[in-house]
């Protein structure tokens, strides 16, 4: 069984990879835009998402706890 620590990086490292997660396959439409193309911000959502939960976790657990993991 794993310690509370352990699940706590599990859940850093799941939380990270959704900040960074990058589409594996490029649709043709986006390799030539139209004139007028617009970014989504599927992206940034996802950043801002991930930073949010990170916050969330230092203020229910604790900075002493959570600093050395993200650290």
């Amino acid at each position: 069984m794993k310690t509370d620590l352990e699940l706590l990086k599990d859940l850093l490292e799941v939380i990270f990879k959704l900040m960074i997660d990058i589409d594996d396959e490029v649709d043709a439409d986006w390799l030539k835009p139209s004139d007028g193309y617009v970014v989504e911000d599927d992206e940034e959502d996802s950043v801002k998402f991930g930073c949010s939960c990170v916050d969330r976790l230092v203020s229910a657990v604790g900075d002493e706890i959570m600093l050395p993991i993200v650290g």
